[in-house]
């Protein structure tokens, strides 16, 4: 054990010797990085430093990982006296120290400038160095450095990986339609699978070339990822995911009495209108909105929208299936029910089609979730941060000029579905949510930490008291609408702009 500990130090401090100032150069720029003060001000210069760093330490792993290949075409590892597993190790570990420590020190150092607890500051920095997403992408690298004989075929291999697994995914998303997954919370099911997919088969890739010597087995091993990769999207439509999610959480049974009917009267269209609207509609297409009204949704609960897709039939055969474009904020009905409005594009030729028979017929379908809350806490907008079981490290500010509330918390390890903050006595199903919900299951969201930013409007000059609720999923269901004609109605009643 001491002899493999002084092997792994020895060559721990020949990497370090041979690409010290690089390391140390890219060491700074990572702790910088964290810092976004420093960054908001250079603009899209931020952005470029930030791709400049995540290709350095690209790079900085790549020629570490090649000092001593492992891959050789003259078979010298034969008569190496390190083992192959001692050397992943210290490669490993300088992996560690160069690249997710600065990572980990920049976000402790940028948490304590602005104030925060140690205890705090160390959960930020962690999540921010040593998070699941950047822990696999150095694992992928990793794995490519591992199976390329240079620097050179390794820079190829990584760059074909990446440019291969985009194209693939983005053909994927076009022909399933499932682009507009991430502001429903369930993009985690195709998201979160891969990501663990590529951590695993990474990890696998490493031990089989390091433990077995086998590097024939681990480029197969490599070649598989692209393909496994589509197998897994393939098959995942939006309905497919929700069911997914239905699955896991079956207390339908909640959301029994939740009730959802259309605004009646035909669906308000319009052409494009102006220059942005158009580039986003494109040639040849039209706009329109259908509204919906919610019943029957518990005291204190939220309703949080999936996907939307809108099936128009004739004859029980299906002509054309559109998605929900962008969503909308819920937001008081005439009644003073809560209302949600989703828009569509239908291309004119698919409408022209349709209008040619008598007894066409929409089917919307909505996957929907009911969110209950799981802890909530009150405090002064007085600028001090608390911890709070089940919500995290939470505190807010107030301007008493512009009467803004700015509410900050962080939360390590697994994540409630949305955090909502309200002000002191007003309901939290009325709040102000940090953002889209995610639904995404404790067991596989248990490393890592999140921010959660909520600005609030406040009157008078006083300190506002906040209210902040954490909310977790407690029903998945889905309720279908069918309603005659194209536009809500016959064509000649409720035709095309």
């Amino acid at each position: 054990m001491k002899r493999q500990l002084r092997l792994i130090g020895a060559l721990l401090h020949k990497d370090f010797r041979i690409v010290w100032i690089f390391a140390l150069l890219n060491a700074s720029l990572i702790g910088l990085g964290q810092f976004p003060s420093v960054l908001a001000p250079l603009g899209p210069l931020g952005f470029l430093l930030q791709t400049t760093i995540a290709l350095a330490s690209v790079v900085l792993i790549l020629v570490v990982f090649h000092e001593d290949a492992i891959v050789s075409l003259n078979q010298d590892w034969l008569t190496r006296p390190i083992p192959g597993l001692v050397l992943l190790l210290a490669k490993s570990a300088f992996v560690v120290f160069a690249i997710m420590l600065p990572a980990v020190l920049g976000g402790m150092a940028y948490n304590l400038y602005q104030g925060h607890s140690v205890g705090e500051s160390l959960l930020s920095g962690l999540a921010t160095g040593a998070g699941g997403s950047g822990l696999i992408f150095n694992l992928v690298v990793m794995a490519f450095a591992a199976v390329t004989a240079n620097l050179r075929q390794a820079i190829i291999a990584l760059l074909a990986g990446i440019a291969s697994l985009t194209v693939l995914v983005a053909i994927t998303l076009q022909i399933l339609g499932i682009q507009g997954m991430g502001f429903t919370g369930t993009d985690w099911v195709v998201g979160r699978s891969l990501q663990i997919m590529l951590g695993l088969v990474a990890v696998s890739i490493l031990l089989v070339q390091y433990a077995l010597r086998h590097t024939r087995a681990a480029r197969v091993i490599a070649g598989v990822v692209v393909i496994a990769a589509w197998v897994v999207m393939l098959p995942m439509t939006g309905p497919r995911v929700f069911a997914m999610e239905k699955f896991l959480m079956r207390d339908a049974a909640a959301a029994a009495l939740i009730r959802i009917e259309l605004v009646k009267g035909c669906f308000p269209a319009h052409a494009p209108n102006g220059e942005d609207e158009s580039r986003i509609v494109g040639p040849g297409a039209f706009i329109f909105r259908t509204r919906n009204v919610q019943e029957g949704i518990p005291a204190g609960d939220r309703l949080s929208a999936g996907p939307v897709l809108l099936t128009y039939r004739v004859a029980d055969q299906v002509v054309r299936t559109l998605y929900a474009e962008w969503p909308s904020p819920q937001g008081p009905s005439d009644g003073g029910l809560l209302a949600t409005t989703q828009n569509w594009l239908l291309p004119r030729k698919t409408y022209e089609q349709l209008a040619h028979n008598r007894n066409v017929q929409t089917e919307i379908h909505y996957f929907l979730s009911l969110l209950a809350p799981e802890a909530s806490a009150e405090f002064q907008a007085d600028g001090r941060r608390e911890f709070y079981p089940r919500l995290g490290y939470c505190g807010a500010t107030f301007n008493p000029e512009s009467g803004v509330v700015n509410v900050d918390c962080f939360k390590a390890g697994p994540q409630p579905a949305q955090i909502v903050a309200t002000l002191a006595g007003t309901p939290p199903s009325a709040g102000t949510p940090s953002g889209f919900p995610d639904f995404t299951p404790a067991v596989l969201d248990f490393w890592g930490g999140r921010r959660y930013l909520m600005r609030l409007r406040a009157a008078g000059n006083g300190v506002p008291r906040i209210q902040v609720t954490a909310f977790t999923a407690l029903a998945h269901f889905d309720r279908r609408i069918v309603v005659p004609g194209i536009l809500g109605g016959p064509v000649s009643a409720c035709p095309a702009p």
